[in-house]
């Protein structure tokens, strides 16, 4: 052994200590495996995640959403030390579902049951107020993965504010949803 290297013996264990994390890792997934979504209809797709279900049309958003939301929920359980709350969310609709939906998926163990704009949706809020002459959005109509990594990105961050409040005060993230899509409790609280 040359003065100053690493005995041959000692990268091994370690190594494999490493190594042995990741079976562990995979059985806890496997131990963890997400139960189905409660059916709502026939032609409704959903993926199920440890903390959330999405329910919607486009089946490769709504699988990139519920892995985002995944890493919301270990970030979540990270920094506030309690489980996220499990979301149940209808992907691109634009109204909160009606009473009956949400009184089931509640019962079935949502926390919060709501509606959430798609990125196609999202696209469309984001264009509707400006111009096509628009620096901006002239960039974002050529480059649609920019559009999209928008999307994904404000989606987490505001699921987050929505995890949060129900954490918190569950009072304020169940007002019920208004024509403007602002909960009644949560218009009290903030104005």
């Amino acid at each position: 052994c040359l003065k100053g290297s690493i005995p041959p013996e000692e990268p091994w264990p370690r190594m494999f200590r490493f190594a042995a994390v990741i079976p562990l890792a995979l059985l806890s997934l496997v131990a963890n495996a997400n139960e189905p979504c409660p059916a709502l209809s026939a032609e409704a797709y959903c993926v199920a995640g440890t903390h959330a279900w999405l329910y919607g049309v486009d089946s490769e958003q709504t699988r990139i959403l519920v892995g985002d939301l995944e890493q919301n929920a270990v970030l979540f359980q990270r920094y506030f030390g309690r489980p996220a709350p499990r979301l149940a969310i209808m992907l691109g609709d634009t109204e909160d579902p009606d009473d009956g939906i949400r009184q089931y998926l509640l019962d079935q163990g949502a926390d919060i049951v709501m509606a959430w704009p798609d990125a196609d949706a999202f696209a469309s809020m984001r264009n509707a107020g400006g111009s096509q002459e628009d620096p901006a959005a002239r960039l974002l109509a050529s480059q649609p993965g920019l559009q999209q990594a928008i999307w994904r990105n404000v989606t987490r961050h505001e699921l987050g504010h929505v995890a949060f409040n129900h954490a918190f005060w569950p009072g304020v993230a169940t007002g019920a949803a208004t024509a403007d899509g602002v909960g009644d409790d949560l218009k009290r609280f903030f104005l």
